[in-house]
């Protein structure tokens, strides 16, 4: 009895020693190699907020992802089917559900045959699998759209922001955007590189919704600031921002970075104090 009782010991000892690509994982990735179609099943009981691909055929590569807090809007870049029908209206991906990605690999003229992966995943109740580096890159992204949402926040929901120039404001985002990508540098597999791509996705996003087209600038500036307001809101009650802070904290190199930033006096921590 103990020598059998030894032998469990061991073998568990194993299988937690390995690294979490050696284990099996509660997700997989489809892959459709005539039409390019991306899809990513769920297979664990809970619900998925964020994942990280990576794809590579011949010279092609490609780096694609989703994540919850990306926009204060839900699931924009998911759907059900091919077809295109929206995911749940919380934007996760839910237990046992498959999504289609907008992104496909699309067949090559090589005729070389895409080999993709999912790097990692974050759980809505803060858990995650996956390669430890890629998951710290997603969170090191979503630093950065913390970081800029913050910034949005302070600089449009302040007393007399409504008297600015809705136009100029746009201006501004979009000179932040040149600046952003300068500072994330060329290096995709950095930590730099994700945090200021994250920051650069915001600020297009404000460029974008401030820009005047056949609606009034008072009224794209009032859309604006209620987009900034639920997404703001939805960065403060996610779970897994909060219970994966102390695991993958931000590098000091990038708080140091952001609060010297075309963006100066924003908030550099993941919520407002």
């Amino acid at each position: 009895m103990q020598s059998c009782l030894k032998w469990i010991v061991s073998i568990c000892a194993v299988i937690c020693c390995l690294p979490l690509s050696a284990q099996s994982r509660s997700y997989h990735m489809e892959l459709d190699g005539t039409s390019g179609r991306v899809a990513v099943a769920n297979d664990s009981a809970k619900p998925i907020e964020a994942f990280h691909i990576t794809g590579r055929c011949g010279q092609a590569g490609i780096a694609t992802g989703y994540d919850v807090l990306q926009s204060p809007r839900d699931g924009g870049s998911l759907f059900l089917d091919p077809e295109r029908q929206r995911i749940s209206r919380d934007g996760v991906i839910a237990p046992q559900t498959r999504v289609f990605l907008t992104t496909q690999f699309d067949p090559q003229p090589s005729g070389c045959a895409w080999k993709g992966v999912i790097d990692g995943v974050i759980y809505t109740d803060g858990s995650f699998e996956g390669e430890g580096d890629a998951v710290r890159r997603m969170m090191a992204h979503r630093d950065g759209i913390v970081a800029a949402v913050n910034y949005w926040s302070s600089r449009l929901l302040h007393v007399g922001a409504e008297r600015e120039d809705p136009g100029a404001l746009a201006e501004s985002a979009k000179s932040m955007i040149t600046t952003d990508r300068m500072k994330g540098g060329n290096d995709p597999q950095s930590l730099q590189f994700e945090y200021w791509q994250g920051r650069s996705m915001v600020d297009r996003d404000i460029s974008m919704w401030l820009k005047t087209t056949n609606d009034a600038p008072q009224i794209m500036f009032e859309r604006t600031v209620s987009d900034v307001k639920s997404w703001q809101m939805k960065i403060e009650g996610n779970i897994a921002l909060k219970k994966l802070d102390a695991t993958f904290p931000p590098p000091l190199a990038i708080k140091e970075q952001g609060s010297g930033s075309s963006s100066s006096g924003a908030p550099t921590s993941r919520f407002n104090e």
